[in-house]
């Protein structure tokens, strides 16, 4: 029995939202101190715990909001946040966000947008200054279509720039 979206996919594993499904004017989530907010959400959305949760092995980031873009009767369609809460080591969240986003469990062909969140207590590099982290997020985007966007704890991300 195939599922309709990567939502009910995860359901079916088993696997319970931390936000259940809901609409939602903007969503946030914090770890040691680090937040991540997004906010215009308007939408139903939820979210799913994957660190020692859904992957329970090797790198992994630590969420994954999936938000209802549209229903119609050709099927929903998601967007898919995957969030990475880190102190500073932006090298180690992008191999955390790449093993997450390649995994799987994740796939559906619901899913019509796909991004990468990673949110830091500390400054924010430049991509030309580390040349490991530009090709990171370049092998994201074009490996995985999954645009990276590096944010500040608190810093307000928005649904319009998803």
């Amino acid at each position: 029995m195939t599922s309709n979206s990567t939502y009910e996919h995860l359901l079916k594993l088993g696997h319970e939202p931390e936000a259940p499904l809901q609409e939602r004017e903007s969503y946030s989530t914090r770890e040691r101190g680090v937040v991540y907010r997004l906010e215009h959400i308007d939408r139903e959305c939820a979210s799913f715990g994957i660190d020692g949760k859904i992957i329970t092995e090797g790198y992994r980031c630590d969420k994954l909001l999936l938000i209802r873009c549209a229903q119609d009767k050709a099927g929903d369609k998601w967007a898919q946040v995957f969030i990475e809460l880190k102190g500073s080591d932006i090298e180690h969240a992008l191999k955390q966000l790449e093993a997450s986003v390649s995994n799987p469990i994740f796939a559906h062909k619901t899913n019509i947008r796909r991004v990468g969140r990673i949110v830091t207590r500390g400054s924010i590099p430049g991509n030309k200054s580390n040349p490991k982290v530009a090709k990171a997020i370049e092998k994201l985007s074009k490996e995985y279509r999954c645009s990276v966007k590096i944010l500040k704890s608190k810093q307000p991300d928005s649904f319009a720039h998803l």
